[in-house]
């Protein structure tokens, strides 16, 4: 994350100045047209950016995407069903075994929603 003083707007870092670029490229926190700004060598003392350290948690806001959970068969690939609750998720593994009793080896599959958090800035 850094802040241009100059545009008054704080983006996320998505390019460091290499050969090909030499300019930092920065996107706005929300989404949006990117926009450049001069590699350091090259600012003015008008301009300045900076950047600021985020932790990263699970999110448990009221409005955070639920957890879910499904199993997929290793020998196969084939993917039950996601479910929110994971013993719904694994009730799949025997109907899958019923039909393929040699397949015996699962993956559980677990998504869960992380924020980031801003902190100090550096």
């Amino acid at each position: 994350m850094a802040y241009d003083q100059r545009r008054r707007r704080s983006g996320v870092v998505v390019h460091l100045p290499d050969g090909n670029a030499p300019f930092y490229l920065l996107r706005p926190t929300g989404g949006g047209d990117d926009w450049a700004v001069r590699r350091r060598a090259d600012l003015s003392k008008t301009d300045r950016f900076r950047f600021r350290e985020y932790t990263i948690t699970p999110d448990a806001e009221p409005d955070a995407e639920p957890h879910s959970y499904a199993m997929e068969c290793a020998v196969c690939s084939e993917v039950g069903p996601f479910s929110g609750k994971a013993a719904e998720a694994h009730a799949w593994v025997p109907a899958h075994l019923r039909v393929h009793p040699e397949h015996l080896t699962y993956r559980e599959h677990v998504t869960r929603p992380y924020r980031a958090i801003p902190g100090a800035w550096l």
